[in-house]
């Protein structure tokens, strides 16, 4: 799953590739399609930053570019995070996972990251201070 360059031309073709598509049925498949390939990856290599930068792509840029889908993608984004959590009760050191959910309003995480994630605590620090 580890390929930054598939990962960033997947979002490259991924909204032209859903214009094309009249059927929102259709649509809605391809998208609950690509969460799980995501959580499929996230699962298999919690570590690996591209599933991650990916996901935050999906969930947080595709809604800007694609706002008649965004309900359904806030809907998965949900599931998602149910998913996220569990991987985080099987891995509490997964740095990844733990950022994610809390770039997903799971501010509680954010002290787990500055204790976990030194080479960034100041910046997890600051985020905590903000809440």
């Amino acid at each position: 799953f580890s390929n930054y360059s598939a990962w960033h031309r997947r979002t490259l073709l991924f909204v032209p590739f859903l214009q094309t598509i009249e059927n929102d049925r259709e649509v809605a498949e391809l998208l609950k399609n690509e969460v799980e390939m995501c959580r499929n990856a996230a699962w298999t290599e919690p570590a690996d930053q591209s599933v991650w930068f990916y996901q935050r792509w999906l969930f947080f840029g595709l809604p800007k570019q694609l706002p008649e889908h965004a309900q359904l993608l806030q809907e998965l984004a949900k599931e998602q995070l149910k998913s996220i959590l569990e991987l985080i009760e099987e891995d509490p050191d997964a740095v990844q996972a733990i950022s994610f959910a809390a770039s997903m309003g799971k501010r509680e995480f954010l002290p787990r990251l500055a204790e976990i994630d030194t080479l960034r605590q100041s910046y997890w620090q600051s985020k905590q201070n903000k809440s």
